[in-house]
C-alpha cells in the first residue's frame, strides 16, 4: 500500500531532473519550475490515503493556501468517470452528509430555523453509492433526494442486469430490477448468509471520518468533488504511486475547471475551505 509521504520524501518519482534542478536553484523562469508544484501536488494527493488539506499542501509545496485549495479541487475533478457496469454481487446504499445540529453555533441554528429546516435529514445532502463485492470498486454520487426515481436509475447505470444486488430494507429498494435481496435493519438483522450492506456502510464511515478530521468546511456545491476523491482513491489504492499519478493526469485531459466556477456561489474565501 502506498505510504503517506512528504513532497520532500526521497521516494518522490524523479519525473524531470531539469525540473528539480531549476526548482532547487530558485530559477523563476522556464516552464519546468512551474510544473514541479503540480507534480508534487499530484503525488501528495494520490499517496495520502486519508486525503490532504489545503493548509498542509501549501506548506509542503511552498505555495499560497488559496492556490493549494484550487489545485486540490482540480485534482478531485480529474478522477476519471468510470462507465463500466459491475457484474456483482454489489451493494447499494445511501448516506447523508451534514453537521450535527448540537455542534452548530447559535447563529447557524437560528439561520436554519428561519429557513424552516428542522432536525434529522433537513439541511443535509444525500450521497448514494454502489460497491462491487468482486472487484471492491465503488461508485458514488451526490443527489438532492433518495427516492425511487433517483436511486433506481443510479443502480441500473452501475450494476449489470444479471448482477445480484444487496441493500438494507428501505422501502425505496423494494422493486429494484435485479436479483435483489435485503437485510432487515428494522429487526436488527445486519447479515444473512452473503446478504448484507456492511461493505458500503464501511466506505461511508471512512469517508465521513476523513471529512470530519481532515476537512473542516464542506459545502454542498463542492461535495461531489470530495466524493469523487474518496471513491477514486479507494478504487486505486492497490496501484503503485506512479500508476495512480498517470491515471490522474489522464483524467485531467479536456477538463478546464476555473476558480470563478468554484467560488461563484459560495461567498468570500475564508481559508477554511
Amino acid at each position: 500500500m502506498p505510504h503517506q509521504a512528504s513532497y520532500h520524501d526521497a521516494s518522490l518519482p524523479e519525473v524531470s531532473g531539469q525540473a528539480r534542478v531549476q526548482h532547487e536553484n530558485g530559477d523563476s523562469h522556464g516552464r519546468f519550475r512551474d510544473q514541479v508544484p503540480v507534480l508534487g501536488g499530484i503525488y501528495l494527493f494520490t499517496t495520502n490515503i486519508k486525503g490532504i488539506s489545503s493548509m498542509r499542501l501549501h506548506r509542503e509545496l511552498g505555495i499560497g493556501q488559496k492556490a493549494a485549495w484550487f489545485m486540490l479541487h482540480r485534482l478531485r475533478d480529474a478522477y476519471e468517470n468510470e462507465t463500466r457496469q459491475f457484474f456483482g454481487p454489489a451493494e447499494v446504499g445511501e448516506t447523508l452528509i451534514g453537521g450535527n445540529r448540537s455542534n452548530m453555533s447559535n447563529r447557524k441554528r437560528k439561520k436554519l430555523r428561519e429557513a424552516g429546516l428542522g432536525r434529522g435529514t433537513d439541511g443535509k445532502t444525500a450521497v448514494a453509492g454502489v460497491k462491487d463485492l468482486d472487484t471492491n470498486e465503488v461508485r458514488a454520487r451526490v443527489f438532492e433526494s433518495t427516492d425511487k426515481k433517483t436511486l433506481h436509475p443510479f443502480a441500473k447505470d452501475n450494476a449489470g442486469k444479471k448482477a445480484a444486488v444487496y441493500t438494507d430494507d428501505a422501502t425505496v429498494y423494494g422493486s429494484l430490477p435485479f436479483a435483489h435481496e435485503s437485510v432487515k435493519y428494522s429487526v436488527s438483522e445486519h447479515v444473512r448468509d452473503m446478504v448484507n450492506a456492511n461493505v458500503i456502510e464501511s466506505f461511508w464511515a471512512l469517508m465521513k471520518r476523513v471529512m470530519k478530521c481532515g476537512y473542516h468546511k464542506l459545502l454542498p456545491e463542492n461535495l461531489q468533488r470530495y466524493v469523487n476523491e474518496f471513491a477514486g482513491r479507494h478504487n486505486a489504492r492497490g496501484s503503485e504511486a506512479i500508476d495512480q499519478m498517470g491515471k490522474m493526469v489522464r483524467g485531467m485531459e479536456g477538463r478546464h475547471l476555473r476558480c470563478e466556477a468554484l467560488t461563484a456561489d459560495i461567498g468570500p474565501h475564508n481559508g477554511a475551505q
